[in-house]
Formats: structure tokens, C-alpha cells, sequence
């Protein structure tokens, strides 16, 4: 079975405008064209609502209260028409290549997921340890604490 190339990059926000406006302008810049981005407004109640209605060529979900982020990222995932969903949160900047590298990476018949690195900020803990996918596809991540 062919994958196909489209894919849906899934942005998750909540008041935090500013950040959310240089992610989706890092997004633009990818030289990867022809992908579609899903913001999932999660109840934001400083302007971000206006300014995304205000924006054209975005996918946007409106929840009216913060749902949470697995329930946000469900949202945008039922909201996606890709056949690859990318998810990222709204305070990451991409580099030009971003998405021309992870689709390239997720090319193959016998990739069916592809991560990047996790990094940590020094004197913070640690969501996690580590993890990995198994060659049924089950995904394990080792639990190291909460923040």
C-alpha cells in the first residue's frame, strides 16, 4: 500500500498568541509546499481566536473551553486530512527543512512513525526517560517524573 504525501501539521494553543504567530510563520517558510495546517484554539480567551479568524489558509478548530491537549490533539486529529499528522506544540520554531526532513524520513513502506529528539531544559524534570517502538508498532515510553 502507497502512502500518500499530503500531510497535516497540528498546532495546539492556548493563550499564548505571540508564540503561536512565529510557529505558523516557521511553518510558512518550510520548503516543503502543499501541506495542511490544523490549529486547535484550546479555549484561548487573549485574542488568539480573533487574529486565527482573521488568517487564510489555516485548518482552525474553536474549543470553547481548554480541553486539554490529548483531548485538543483528538480534535485535530478528526479535524486532518492528511494522510501523515505532525503534531508540534505552539511555542517550537521549525527550521526551513523541518518537514522536508520528517516526511523523507516517514517515506519508507516500513516506517509507520518517525520522532525527533527530546530536549531538556537544565534544572527542569524530565517528562521521560526514553522509549521506543517495537516491530509490531506498540510504543513504550519509560516514565521519569512529572514537572
Amino acid at each position: 500500500m502507497s502512502k500518500k504525501s499530503t500531510a497535516s501539521v497540528i498546532v495546539i494553543t492556548f493563550n499564548r498568541l505571540s508564540l503561536l504567530q512565529a510557529c505558523l510563520a516557521s511553518l510558512r517558510q518550510q520548503t516543503v509546499k502543499g501541506f495542511e495546517t490544523v490549529v486547535v484554539n484550546n479555549g484561548c480567551t487573549d485574542g488568539t481566536p480573533k487574529w486565527l479568524s482573521s488568517r487564510q489558509g489555516l485548518s482552525v478548530v474553536n474549543l470553547p473551553l481548554n480541553a486539554g491537549v490529548a483531548a485538543a490533539r483528538n480534535a485535530g486529529v478528526q479535524a486532518a486530512r492528511g494522510a501523515v499528522l505532525v503534531f508540534v506544540d505552539d511555542d517550537c520554531t521549525m527550521p526551513m527543512d523541518w518537514l522536508e526532513t520528517l516526511l523523507a524520513g516517514y517515506a519508507s513502506e516500513e516506517v509507520s512513525g518517525v520522532g525527533g529528539t527530546v530536549l531538556t531544559i537544565p534544572g527542569q524534570p524530565s517528562w521521560f526517560e526514553g522509549g521506543g517502538v517495537n516491530r509490531f508498532g506498540s510504543v513504550a515510553l519509560v516514565h521519569a517524573g512529572t514537572p
